[in-house]
């Protein structure tokens, strides 16, 4: 395997001084931070006496029972050094043949939730997520071009999302981190035109905008009590079904939300979610949406929802068949490649070859490059030129 690599979803480590090197120490134990907790028998986020999350539990690269989930690292020590060591990684993304990987976080804004319920207040968490964006952001710039940050916005605050993304525009973020289920949090829906502003801002910053799986909330079926009938082998591909099918409800909540008839330049992104869903949802809106407008319906004219999506919208994909369907309804400049590093669904070395070599058979050499790089390198340019050094 030879082969040029943007890896667009990856995960920053944070580090136990993230926050604590960076927030004032008035704060307290308030700060994020890491300890070991007995019941947890391992190390965990915490705020106050608030358990956030394991801190190394997802740290699954080479580690041969982190899939388990009775057996997932405990400590850093448990852990492959690349996982949380900038110079380890760059070797491991050399051998593979990746030139930049995306970054999203672990902690800092993958699940608002866990954020928001930690902390004593909205403003202290937004605290938080500056801190993280900056700390994200001086990592990246160590091995300038190697890494693309995005931006994590405190979208419970819309003032302070919008100054979030001003303050750090034209910095060499990707575009943002945002919730594709707000209203579970307590905000608006996607759809209403309050978000406008920080729209505006993200068009006017070159940022795209991101929903992570799982980054949308909690499932009904995903609690601790159903797992209890779940053995640990089947908890884990049960825990992908709908969490990717969620970002395919979010993504037709934004093609029919009229946010991009209002911002046709603004770009989004389904991160982590697979692409199999494509087609099925795509054929759904646009047939359901033939028969319930009127003829020519301003403002949409001709438009489609699939329209849209292939004018707007990019996918991810990394373990799936990819077949001439995913194709043909994705667009091919909106496949994204990506590794899930270092998460227990990740593509290893081998994994990686086995994607580029047996599932991109139906793939021509041309598209296969716009998949692996060229896409990514055209969604992420003005990050790219604002990192990489100056001639």
């Amino acid at each position: 395997m030879s082969t040029k690599i943007i890896d667009a979803d990856t995960h920053f480590t944070e580090l136990p001084d993230l926050w604590t090197s960076r927030l004032p120490s008035k704060f307290g134990d308030e700060i994020m931070h890491v300890q070991w907790n007995e019941q947890a028998q391992a190390d965990v986020w915490v705020s106050r006496d608030k358990v956030i999350m394991r801190a190394w539990g997802h740290l699954a690269y080479a580690h041969p029972r982190a899939n388990s989930e009775d057996e997932r690292p405990a400590t850093r020590s448990e852990v492959h050094i690349a996982t949380w060591d900038q110079a380890e990684r760059i070797k491991v993304m050399d051998d593979i043949g990746i030139e930049s990987a995306v970054l999203y976080p672990n902690v800092g804004g993958l699940s608002p939730a866990r954020l928001l319920n930690a902390m004593s207040s909205h403003q202290m968490a937004t605290a938080h997520v500056s801190a993280y964006n900056d700390g994200q952001l001086e990592w990246a710039l160590n091995y300038p071009g190697r890494f693309i940050p995005m931006l994590v916005v405190p979208f419970w605050d819309l003032p302070a999302a919008v100054h979030e993304i001003e303050r750090n525009a034209g910095k060499g973020f990707g575009g943002i981190v945002m919730t594709g289920a707000p209203y579970v949090h307590g905000s608006p829906f996607l759809a209403d035109p309050v978000w406008d502003p920080m729209w505006a801002a993200c068009v006017a910053a070159n940022l795209s905008v991101s929903f992570h799986v799982a980054g949308g909330g909690s499932h009904p079926l995903l609690s601790l009590e159903h797992e209890k009938f779940m053995a640990p082998a089947t908890n884990l591909p049960y825990t992908a079904v709908p969490l990717m099918l969620a970002n395919g409800n979010q993504i037709a909540d934004v093609l029919l939300s009229g946010i991009l008839l209002r911002f046709p330049a603004l770009k989004f992104v389904s991160v982590e979610s697979g692409l199999g869903w494509v087609p099925f949802v795509l054929e759904t809106v646009d047939y359901f949406f033939k028969k319930a407008r009127n003829d020519r319906e301003h403002p949409w004219g001709d438009l489609l929802p699939s329209d849209l999506f292939k004018t707007n919208m990019y996918i991810n994909w990394w373990f799936e068949e990819l077949g001439q369907w995913h194709i043909e309804s994705a667009g091919e400049n909106n496949i994204l490649f990506e590794t899930d590093f270092p998460h227990r669904a990740c593509l290893e070395k081998a994994d990686v070859a086995e994607a580029i070599d047996s599932k991109m058979t139906a793939v021509s050499a041309e598209l296969r490059e716009k998949i692996l790089w060229k896409n990514s390198a055209e969604l992420y340019k003005h990050a790219l030129d604002a990192l990489r050094p100056r001639a």
